[in-house]
């Protein structure tokens, strides 16, 4: 079940962070996050396991997908897809026009995630990544076209 990030979800999704990323967001990071206006952070559950989150960072009309994970054990199940399918609604529904993210250049499986549900890419930023240092790719979902066949 996907639901809005809890404070009672904090210490696992800090667990799953160290799990899946060199440098994961720190619990105060998240829960900095869980009390910011203009976040908005989802949570996949199935029977108090948190499979994967997503997170959302927007001002005015632009958001900024700022973290997507599944939990090892749950990848290749389609919960990533699903997080970001519901994310895109909700960020219409605050209005927003366009999404943008940074991926790793060499994390293929994300980037063919978001060319699925209409990211293009759209630029990189070299260096953008350390440990280990890599270039990002930028990708943009522009919203207010309705390409995102939802």
């Amino acid at each position: 079940m996907i639901i809005p990030m809890e404070l009672c979800h904090i210490d696992r999704i800090a667990v799953l962070e160290v799990e899946c990323f060199a440098l994961p967001f720190s619990k105060p990071l998240l829960l900095q996050e869980l009390e910011n206006p203009n976040a908005l952070y989802l949570v996949d559950c199935l029977d108090d396991i948190i499979r994967g989150y997503v997170g959302l960072n927007f001002v005015l009309d632009e958001g900024h997908i700022t973290t997507l994970t599944t939990a090892p054990l749950f990848r290749r199940q389609g919960i990533a897809s699903r997080l970001l399918k519901r994310q895109i609604i909700l960020a219409k529904t605050l209005g927003l026009q366009q999404l943008h993210l940074e991926v790793r250049d060499s994390n293929i499986a994300a980037r063919k995630l978001y060319l699925r549900h209409d990211f293009a890419e759209v630029g990189r930023r070299a260096g953008y990544y350390t440990e280990p240092k890599e270039d990002a790719v930028l990708m943009t979902l522009e919203l207010h076209d309705d390409n995102t066949g939802l």
